[in-house]
């Protein structure tokens, strides 16, 4: 990575990348780990889009078990669907500011953690909010791989990339109703463990990928470099392009949330020269 060096000459002051062939750019990674990343990239939208049809094999004891209508069963799935849709409009813009890994990760986390109130829901309220919740923050890998693919991939690569993740993303709600099936044909499982399925796959793979899963947006890699030179040098002057941004809550919600609804935003400086 290119420094720019300070008036004095002693610290670099200002990150980036060294040029288009600087192998921490992730389009210039390992081919192995390029694969890798769009691996786990399409393994979470699976587990996230499974999620979508997995609970309705189960709508006929949920009905029993809380004596509702087919009409009412039928919200656990509109409901986490109706997340999914405010969902796109949080996680979108956060990959954007914040990286695609932690909004990716906490999504996944956040949406299992919320999956464990139909789980041990008592009531139909309970459930069905979890439900909303679930969809709201399980929508995180789908609003995100296009930023992932993006970010690793060269355009004469990219179409192969997206096309393996798009199919399990329209593949996860085939899918739900097939492993649901062999859930509820078990004699030893219920309708609640259709989501402690997901919320243990969920919580386990989150986890499992803050170690192993790499950043891969550009400004990101690069504040985290600025900030381990910040660290080992005592400059704090060292920055980064994106750094200018403000990062309160009334900056990030009008840059990120507001604006792209008002005008188009200039693409964020990735500091390749």
């Amino acid at each position: 990575m290119r420094h720019e060096a300070d008036l004095e000459g002693e610290y670099p002051t200002l990150v980036e990348f060294d040029g288009p062939d600087d192998p921490d750019f992730p389009q210039n990674w390992k081919l192995t780990l390029k694969v890798w990343v769009t691996f786990v990239i399409t393994i979470l939208n699976l587990i996230g889009t499974i999620g979508t049809s997995i609970f309705g094999t189960g709508k006929e004891e949920f009905m029993h078990a809380f004596n509702i209508s087919r009409e009412v069963a039928v919200l656990g799935t509109t409901l986490f669907l109706v997340g999914y849709i405010f969902g796109f409009l949080l996680f979108g813009p956060l990959s954007e500011r914040f990286g695609r890994k932690w909004p990716l990760l906490v999504g996944v986390a956040m949406s299992s953690i919320f999956d464990l109130m139909p789980v041990l829901g008592k009531d139909i309220a309970t459930v069905l909010i979890g439900r909303f919740l679930g969809g709201l923050f399980g929508v995180a890998p789908i609003a995100v791989f296009g930023g992932v693919v993006s970010d690793c991939w060269p355009l004469v690569h990219r179409g192969i990339a997206m096309a393996l993740v798009v199919s399990l993303v329209f593949s996860g709600p085939t899918f739900g109703p097939i492993f649901g099936g062999f859930i509820m044909g078990s004699p030893s499982f219920n309708w609640r463990w259709t989501m402690w399925v997901l919320v243990i796959i969920g919580l386990s793979v989150s986890a499992l990928c803050v170690f192993v899963y790499p950043e891969t947006y550009p400004p990101a890699i690069l504040r985290a470099k600025a900030r381990s030179l910040r660290k080992k040098t005592g400059n704090r002057d060292i920055r980064t392009a994106s750094d200018k941004e403000g990062t309160g809550l009334k900056e990030l919600t009008s840059t990120y949330l507001v604006r792209p609804f008002l005008t188009r935003k200039p693409l964020i400086n990735t500091g390749v020269r």
